[in-house]
């Protein structure tokens, strides 16, 4: 069985924040059911953490990864005069399935769904590089990669 990794990179703007991130990816089964591939990936985000997640090139299959940022609070952000002065937020960097850089496929296809740290209503955006509320990213793709890279790229 033939193999590929998810790799990218994770800095925090404010490293002595408690924020921390989950990496869940899921494989759909033919019963319409998500299941997970793996335990949850999990990293306290300072100054830069690497992920790198094997996930099997199986003939055909559709997954889900999901970035799930927590930890964030209200003592995080400084606000002056309605102003936000400083913040921390999550960045991702480098997505790349081996060796082929897809950050920018990923910011194209991915959402971003939060609610403001629990100041506002869900909202649903596009996939960001930047994560500033507490919250969950998510990107899909498939199997055979090769083909879904053909698709996607470009």
């Amino acid at each position: 069985m033939s193999h590929f990794n998810l790799t990218f990179k994770t800095e925090i703007t404010k490293p002595d924040t408690d924020i921390k991130i989950t990496v869940l990816i899921y494989r759909q089964e033919p019963n319409e059911y998500m299941v997970p591939i793996g335990p949850p990936v999990i990293g306290q985000t300072g100054i830069g953490e690497d992920f790198k997640i094997q996930i099997e090139d199986i003939e055909t299959a559709e997954y889900t990864v999901k970035l799930i940022m927590e930890g964030k609070t209200d003592a995080d952000t400084e606000i002056v005069n309605d102003e936000i002065i400083s913040s921390a937020e999550l960045c991702l960097s480098e997505f790349k399935f081996d060796d082929f850089d897809l950050t920018e496929v990923i910011e194209r296809i991915g959402t971003y769904n939060h609610n403001f740290n629990g100041n506002g209503d869900e909202v649903t955006e596009s996939f960001s590089s930047t994560m500033g509320c507490n919250g969950e990213q998510e990107f899909k793709f498939s199997t055979p990669l090769y083909l879904w890279l053909l698709k996607n790229i470009g």
